[in-house]
């Protein structure tokens, strides 16, 4: 019945350390010997999830993909060939990169086609990062200002206040005149990507490249960036510790969390 399960990082398939716990990967196995395809579906960079996928054993495989920077691009595996991306338009970067160096509070990410910036990095943000074998290039105001002219696939705002995070939301989206897609992770993150650029939008891009019908879709997810992909999959599951909006849109709640909620939800749906 299902053909491909599409499945969240941090806070859903990993463990605190940033590791996958022997659970999941049995079960992501028990997926693949029937036949199913597993997709990382992450907010993450392609280049920190190439450990991930070692461990998975979907590195440098042919036909086996990794839908990244929340649905902004798409690779294939065998040589990380990049075969979907999505840009924010570079007036809308600067607008967005303006709105946010005002605010000497934050930590912001950049993302390109090609590299992972930070810019005035909270220290509770590098020791987030690093528990999850994070890495990005530190640089400057001035050079993160340059980025406008490049081709940015995702902007990320870190602050642990939640009324804060909204707020921030809520600015970036009347300034840019709701150009760009603006959702949230991890409890610490907003994050911005291009207009109508989400989990899900990939997700059926994918699907559709596969030949595969929503309804042979499983996405697991935790958090509100994930909202998409479980709305278009035929299967939207999540571990316990999901936000309560995942859980009332999910058909399966499992009682783990993320140590080995997704092999619960895998086997539970083998059986």
């Amino acid at each position: 019945m299902f053909k491909l399960i599409v499945c969240d990082l941090d806070e859903t398939l990993l463990k605190k350390d940033g590791t996958i716990s022997k659970e999941n990967i049995n079960a992501v196995k028990l997926a693949k010997k029937n036949g199913i395809k597993f997709v990382i579906n992450t907010g993450r960079s392609i280049d920190s999830v190439q450990k991930l996928l070692t461990s998975l054993e979907l590195n440098h495989k042919a036909n086996e993909y990794v839908i990244s920077c929340n649905g902004g691009i798409i690779t294939e595996n065998s040589i990380n060939e990049i075969i979907y991306s999505k840009t924010i338009a570079n007036s809308v970067v600067k607008a967005i990169l303006e709105l946010l160096l005002a605010d000497s509070e934050l930590s912001i990410h950049v993302t390109t086609l090609n590299e992972g910036y930070i810019v005035n990095p909270r220290k509770d943000d590098l020791d987030y990062m690093q528990s999850r074998n994070v890495k990005l290039k530190s640089i400057s105001i001035s050079e993160l200002s340059q980025l406008s002219l490049t081709k940015v696939i995702k902007i990320v705002a870190m602050h642990p206040d939640r009324v804060k995070q909204i707020e921030l939301s809520k600015k970036v989206l009347k300034k840019t005149n709701y150009q760009v897609t603006s959702t949230f992770s991890s409890n610490i993150y907003v994050e911005f990507t291009g207009l109508f650029v989400n989990k899900g939008t990939a997700t059926k891009f994918l699907s559709e490249k596969l030949n595969i019908m929503p309804n042979e879709v499983i996405a697991i997810g935790d958090n509100f960036n994930d909202l998409a992909m479980l709305e278009y999959a035929g299967f939207p599951a999540t571990v316990s510790n999901g936000v309560d909006e995942i859980k009332r849109l999910s058909k399966y709640v499992s009682p783990y969390d993320h140590e080995n909620g997704v092999s619960d939800i895998i086997t539970h749906l083998l059986k």
